[in-house]
């Protein structure tokens, strides 16, 4: 069975780059409220993990295409 990722258009290493830049790791302050910034880091986390697939798939897209497959 061919790989989901295999059906996707070729994506964009900039686009990666963009993402990071645009969500970086949230830095807790001493000034913060501990509840507001527990919420706003896990709602960071999963902006960074959908970040990070699409890095992980730019590396299979990669992969794929310098082994002719």
């Amino acid at each position: 069975m061919i790989a989901e990722w295999k059906k996707l258009p070729l994506l964009d290493v900039e686009l990666v780059k963009f993402l990071r830049k645009k969500y970086p790791p949230l830095e807790y302050s001493l000034d913060s409220n501990s509840d507001e910034f527990i919420r706003d880091a896990i709602y960071r986390a999963g902006q960074r993990e959908v970040i990070n697939t699409i890095d992980h798939i730019i590396e299979l897209q990669r992969k794929g295409t310098s082994n002719g497959s």
